[in-house]
């Protein structure tokens, strides 16, 4: 299997994201030829955080990112690749692959700078939007010395759909109480114990990204995750307590009311992820932007997009004779229509009101 020869760094991938579609196919795609027929509509694009396990590689990084788009038709796949981070996958390089139920397999190389860059993948769909497995990665040179063998990385991979543009910015600190609800094998003994925690999360400001945020936990966990409309989706994988834990399912939920943050995060541990663990989080920011409401009247009804002072964008939908709102952080803001843009400044305690035709 090959991929599109391309002038290319190494496989050096910070978290840096680029272009991203402004929607998804959140159906599922079938028809396959094989064994099994899939059951993951993988098509879209995605964030992969890949933390390091094991690497003989000169440079170790703790943690690699990479964006992926991938591209479906049944149970086949081609996964393209930005490797270079100029936030587009003009350089082609694509690792085709197939799914099996739910588990996705691409493998496939590029040559750039001398070296013949190899990348496998291993990814089962845990729920709609994100997906957790391995990441390999390999570097060789195309005249090797005698002897020579390539230099192999591996990681853990969690993948997380961006897909609609965010409606809320979750960037801040926040003071975290998280309780172990439940937790099977070896650590059944948390059960019930609270710990009180600093999460300091970031947010994607560029409209491109889509909401993809990061959080970095005071007990050294990392999560990453998307806002996608209102929705939140969050993964993560990170070694606590002498053991591997993946990240299966989080139903967090912000309310713009409280400005608060809550729900719980489960995951799976164990050699084998053989146990399950259940944390429960409520959250509060110390730091919560003040946010005012935006009022828009339309007596022809308008499809309008909203970018908020963070960069944030909200495509509004105002039905004839009605009005919609979205609440906004202080600062500059823009309306931009058909007939042109509205810019606005929004201050703390006055609500704005805009008629539109």
């Amino acid at each position: 299997m090959s991929a599109k020869h391309s002038n290319l760094p190494r496989l050096v991938l910070p978290l840096v994201l680029g272009w991203m579609a402004s929607s998804c196919d959140t159906s599922k795609t079938v028809g396959s030829s094989g064994p099994e027929a899939p059951d993951l509509a993988a098509a879209g694009n995605w964030v992969v955080d890949a933390r390091t396990l094991q690497s003989d590689c000169d440079e170790l990084l703790p943690r690699r990112a990479v964006t992926l788009s991938i591209a479906q038709d049944g149970a086949d796949v081609s996964v393209y690749v930005d490797a270079d981070n100029d936030g587009d996958f003009s350089e082609l390089i694509q690792l085709p692959g197939r799914i099996v139920g739910k588990t996705l397999e691409a493998s496939g190389y590029w040559n750039e700078g001398g070296e013949r860059h190899t990348l496998d993948l291993t990814l089962e769909g845990i729920v709609w939007g994100s997906m957790t497995g391995t990441m390999k990665v390999s570097h060789q040179s195309l005249t090797p010395e005698p002897g020579e063998v390539p230099c192999l990385a591996s990681y853990a991979a969690t993948v997380i759909r961006v897909c609609n543009p965010p409606q809320f910015d979750l960037t801040g600190k926040w003071d975290v109480s998280q309780t172990t609800a439940f937790a099977g094998g070896p650590l059944q003994a948390l059960s019930g114990s609270t710990e009180e925690l600093v999460w300091t999360i970031s947010q994607a400001a560029d409209a491109l990204k889509q909401g993809v945020f990061q959080v970095e936990s005071s007990d050294d966990r990392y999560y990453i995750g998307s806002v996608n409309s209102s929705q939140i989706i969050a993964g993560g994988s990170f070694e606590a307590y002498g053991f591997e834990f993946h990240v299966t399912y989080s139903t967090l939920e912000y309310n713009i009311q409280t400005g608060g943050l809550r729900g719980r995060i489960l995951a799976d541990y164990g050699a084998q992820g053989e146990y399950t663990i259940g944390w429960d989080i409520e959250a509060t920011r110390g730091d919560e932007p003040t946010q005012q409401t935006l009022t828009l009247t339309s007596s022809q009804g308008a499809t309008v997009t909203v970018v908020d002072a963070n960069g944030v964008v909200l495509p509004i939908c105002i039905p004839a004779d009605g009005a919609a709102q979205v609440t906004l952080p202080e600062g500059p803001a823009m309306v931009s229509t058909q007939q042109g843009d509205l810019p606005l400044v929004v201050e703390a305690d006055a609500n704005l009101s805009v008629q539109l035709n």
